[in-house]
């Protein structure tokens, strides 16, 4: 089953503007000769604006139906194409024919698709209804045999209803590929593999189709595929299309061919549908058993070498690619990169990082490989690598490549004979010794061969695919790489971009997206003005996950009727049903997905599953789907797993759910066991704490940190240490670990060390921690000095409410958590009644225990006794809903929250019921705790119990891990009492913990 999607009417083509500035679209034009007939076939972009309901509306399905009419004018009327989803130019010396497929494909198994030509819209030229098997591992092994089929057939009569005449070329006088055809093939660089297919379409249109040149298609449009996947537009689907219908055309004219059924095999895994290719791989096997019985004594033709990826590919060996690799140097390009392209579909850092040593001096053009780094690496090391390696290779690969093509437009050539590389560069690169002389990263050359290459198909049409389609890979991967480039630059940074984006923007000014690029000049949490202006301005098309950094940073940007831009992209982004479609959908969609979405969620699981039936990761989705797994299930899974961190980590966190503290313990060590992880190292850490087994505690930690750090990974794991060690009352432990944090200049890093120094009462190093992290962060850390300054009673305090008035100041996006950090700033400055303005703000998109707190008690010393009974109400009201469903409450918490309501609307401060909310602060969290305990002590002030008002405020403010408004305004409040709010020698330590230490509790 499949989600359904809103309605479609058929009849009406959604006419789009033709990429790079092509002009008007045209209608059907009068036949003419073959050779003089171009057909641009133009594409109805997602989202479809019309009939939309119960409908498939998914980028390869589209492009299935596009590339088999295309396929069709191409090899059997012998006409010219161009294709709009490549922005191809449009050449001027040529009758072109402008034709609008409209394809939809319903949750009913009917897939219509119909022909309009482009400015007559409801006329339609031609149509036709397929049967299709509505499963998404079924789907295309069903409809690529029949729309393959219709190319010659069905389709030749859409197309020559449109007014297009040809005859497929005829086969004489045919040559095999050449050696250089394989070379190319073998090695992992788009240009090269944009060689190869061109020669063969440019031999089939000579001499007529043969086998050996349809393999040439369908081997070489499947690397495309793979190489472009990381793509912000529709080209790895185009191109995904046209492997799979070459290589079913394949098997068609040689149904007997075991080169054939290895060519489709091919075509199906790198593709991304591995079923299928385990499908063709036992028909294979099956073959050769029949062979081999029915004439024991002749030897089977032996299989290609290239046949050897398929089978580790699929099942999803990462080791037996490697020893591929090792074994047969043929094989080494692409047995290295598929190696990394299964560790980055695991999305498994180290993995990805280990394939990347021996991936980059075999396959430097690999610039897929580059991007996965930055967006899947999740670890600084392969991110800052990825954004650094991609251009600088980018620029020095892309002429030398180049220069290898036939045919070449001159501009070009002359172009590409000036860039000849200085002799051992690209040893000298992998061994460290380019040093300056590598240049500027983002060399100019590869888009003015870019600009050179469309220019040249602007005024002919011969090639296919054209020049043109060639400039659009060089472009929209430099525009990738200059995306990625930003991405990275503000990963665990922060500084001005204005005059970096004013020095790339030009080269890739012409992308559609190239807004989103001029926007990144602007600061996300302050220009939002700015951003929105230029925001407003893009047409997001064919969305999908990769687009996500473009996305997050639109998210709030409105449109016309009020919603996210960023947002709506999101949700109208779908998945293509392949390995690397469904994980670049399941990506973004993790980070999106709600409790009411499980039945959807565990239709993604199931098919990821069938399209990669021996992936870990499609185990990974079933754990993580699953919201309340049996332990049966849980075993099970846990048998079926090789060695995938993440979903060990996963099982453990549900066997620690279901008190299974031994499983959960056993799955955390085989997930170290196979790579060692932050996360499993944390919950390790934390299941031996609640265990109160401190030594296996700290050497869980401890043994992380020995590991290579390959970003701020250790930061994290040290911050889990030190905060461990505050939580024990051990602060002077606390500070080396700390201070490792510090020197890493992260945020939390830099938080951390400020925190831990002033539990140490050593102020004026805790006060230099935090200044670094406001002048280091000032967009989202400004105010955090002025907070620190109120908050001890001490440091720069005209400096530091400099800094938070022009935070505060600024434009910026509404959040709860801001709007509670304004009240604290407001209350700071003794503006009572814009406190409580923005409290009631961050009161109003749902209650909240610690909003409604401060709003009652702001109106009780302003007066107003009916909004102070308003929000208690309300709080006690929504309080039922807390208690399950999606927004529960751990049922601790929502005992404490209820407590202090009470004590809100009683007054009742007795011993007793003082006695009876120590109890329930001492079974909560440290955050929580900390907060909690601020409001109680703050209406213990208003009920003139001033001396246990400032008992509940220090255990706020001395709480390691404490809340940062909730201690803000407790330092603050005994501050204003006693000047600072603490001695200046009052170090904390094991003495000042509430609860106090159990005597039976050891000490770490």
């Amino acid at each position: 089953m499949m989600r359904s999607a809103p309605k479609f009417v058929f009849g009406v083509a959604w006419i789009v503007g033709v990429a790079w500035g092509l002009g008007s679209t045209r209608g059907a034009v009068p036949a003419a000769p073959a050779e003089s007939q171009v057909l641009y076939l133009q594409t109805e972009f997602l989202p479809y604006t019309t009939d939309t309901d119960q409908v498939l509306p998914y980028r390869l399905g589209r492009e299935l139906v596009r590339q088999a009419i295309l396929m069709a004018a191409r090899d059997e009327m012998g006409l010219a194409t161009r294709d709009e989803t490549l922005q191809e130019a449009v050449p001027q010396q040529a009758q072109v024919t402008w034709v609008m497929p409209v394809e939809r494909a319903l949750l009913t198994g009917k897939w219509q698709v119909k022909l309009l030509p482009a400015e007559q819209q409801g006329d339609v030229i031609w149509e036709k209804t397929y049967d299709f098997v509505v499963h998404g591992g079924k789907i295309y092994g069903d409809m690529v045999p029949k729309l393959e089929s219709d190319t010659r057939g069905a389709l030749l009569e859409g197309l020559r209803a449109a007014g297009l005449t040809g005859d497929k070329p005829p086969v004489q006088d045919p040559a095999p590929p050449g050696p250089e055809i394989e070379q190319w093939l073998g090695q992992v660089d788009m240009v090269l593999q944009f060689a190869a297919v061109r020669a063969a379409h440019e031999a089939i249109a000579a001499h007529g189709e043969t086998p050996e040149w349809l393999g040439v298609l369908a081997r070489g449009y499947a690397h495309l595929a793979l190489l472009t996947n990381h793509y912000w537009n529709s080209t790895p689907e185009v191109y995904t299309a046209r492997a799979w219908l070459y290589a079913q055309r394949l098997v068609t004219v040689s149904p007997s061919s075991d080169l054939a059924l290895w060519h489709r095999a091919y075509a199906w895994a790198l593709g991304g549908t591995l079923q299928h290719a385990l499908e063709d791989l036992a028909e294979l096997e099956a073959r050769q058993a029949a062979t081999a019985e029915a004439a024991a004594s002749d030897t089977p033709a032996a299989p290609p070498a290239w046949s050897k990826l398929i089978k580790p590919y699929c099942m999803c060996d990462r080791a037996a690619l490697r020893q591929l690799a090792t074994d047969d140097a043929a094989c080494r390009p692409w047995a290295t990169l598929l190696r990394f392209a299964l560790a980055s579909f695991e999305r498994e850092p180290q993995w990805m990082w280990d394939a990347m040593q021996e991936l980059q001096p075999t396959c430097p053009a690999a610039y897929c490989a580059y991007s996965d780094l930055v967006y899947y690496g999740r670890y600084l090391a392969l991110s800052r690598s990825g954004a650094a390696w991609a251009p600088m290779l980018f620029s020095r690969c892309v002429p030398t490549s180049v220069a290898q093509l036939a045919g070449l437009p001159a501009p070009v050539q002359q172009l590409v004979a000036d860039q000849k590389p200085t002799r051992g560069w690209l040893s000298n690169w992998f061994s460290g010794r380019d040093g300056e002389e590598f240049g500027e990263p983002f060399s100019q050359v590869p888009m003015e061969i870019a600009r050179l290459l469309r220019a040249d198909s602007e005024q002919t049409a011969h090639g296919e695919p054209s020049w043109s389609a060639l400039a659009s890979l060089l472009e929209e991967e430099q525009f990738v790489q200059i995306a990625h480039y930003f991405g990275d630059a503000v990963n665990a940074t922060e500084y001005p971009l204005a005059d970096e984006v004013d020095r790339l923007l030009p080269l890739i000014k012409n992308h559609r997206y190239a807004l989103f690029i001029d926007g990144l000049r602007y600061y996300y949490d302050r220009d939002v003005v700015q951003q929105a202006k230029l925001y407003g301005g893009i047409r997001v098309v064919d969305p999908r996950m990769n687009l996500w950094p473009m996305f997050t940073t639109m998210a709030n940007i409105p449109d016309a009727q009020g919603q996210g831009l960023g947002t709506v992209a999101i949700d109208n982004a779908h998945r293509n049903f392949t390995l690397q479609g469904m994980r670049e959908y399941l990506a973004g969609y993790t980070m999106r997905s709600k409790p009411e979405d499980e039945a959807y969620m565990s239709m993604l699981a199931n098919e990821m599953h069938e399209v990669a039936p021996h992936a870990d990761v499609a185990i990974y989705y079933a754990i993580t789907f699953t919201k309340e797994p049996t332990i049966e299930q849980l075993k099970t899974w846990e048998d079926q797993l090789k060695e995938h961190p993440v979903s060990f980590s996963a099982l453990a966190f549900h066997y620690w759910k279901l008190k299974d503290w031994d499983a959960a313990v056993r799955c955390c060590k085989r997930s170290l066991a196979s790579v060692p992880t932050s996360d499993a190292t944390t919950l390790l850490a934390e299941l031996y704490k609640q265990r109160k087994d401190y030594d296996n505690w700290e050497r869980t930690l401890l043994d992380y940190l020995q590991t290579d750090d390959l970003g701020l990974k250790h930061q994290g794991v040290q911050s889990v240490l030190a905060r461990g060690y505050a939580t024990r009352g051990q602060w002077a432990k606390a500070k080396p670990i700390a201070q490792k944090c510090a020197a890493t200049w992260s945020f939390t890093g830099l938080y951390l060390a400020s925190e831990i120094c002033e539990g140490l009462a050593e102020w004026e190093a805790s006060e230099q921690y935090m200044r670094d992290l406001c002048e280091g962060y000032p967009t989202s850390a400004a105010y955090l000095w002025y907070f620190w300054c109120r908050r001890t009673g001490r440091g720069d305090v005209a400096a530091a409410r400099k800094m938070a008035d022009t935070y505060f100041a600024a434009p910026h996006h509404e959040t709860r958590e801001r709007a509670i950090y304004e009240g604290v700033f407001h209350l700071l400055n003794d503006d009572a009644a814009q406190g409580l303005v923005a409290y009631r703000k961050a009161l109003s998109p749902r209650p909240s225990f610690s909003c409604t707190y401060m709003v009652a008690q702001l109106a009780r010393a302003a007066g107003d006794e009916k909004l102070r009974a308003d929000v208690l109400s309300t709080m006690r009201k929504a309080s039922v809903e807390y208690a399950e469903g999606e927004d529960m409450i751990e049922p601790e918490v929502l005992a404490l929250g209820m407590a202090i309501i009470q004590l809100l609307e009683s007054g009742d401060a007795s011993d007793e019921r003082l006695s009876r909310l120590d109890e329930l602060l001492g079974a909560v969290g440290a955050l929580e705790r900390s907060a909690y305990a601020y409001y109680v002590g703050k209406e213990l002030e208003a009920l003139g119990k001033q001396a246990e008002a400032e008992q509940y405020w220090r255990r706020c403010l001395q709480t390691p891990g404490h809340d940062l408004p909730a201690a803000t305004l407790a330092g603050y409040a005994l501050a204003k009492l006693h000047g600072t709010s603490r001695p200046d020698a009052d170090a904390l330590d094991a003495d000042d913990l509430w609860p106090p230490l159990s005597a039976a509790q050891p000490e770490p």
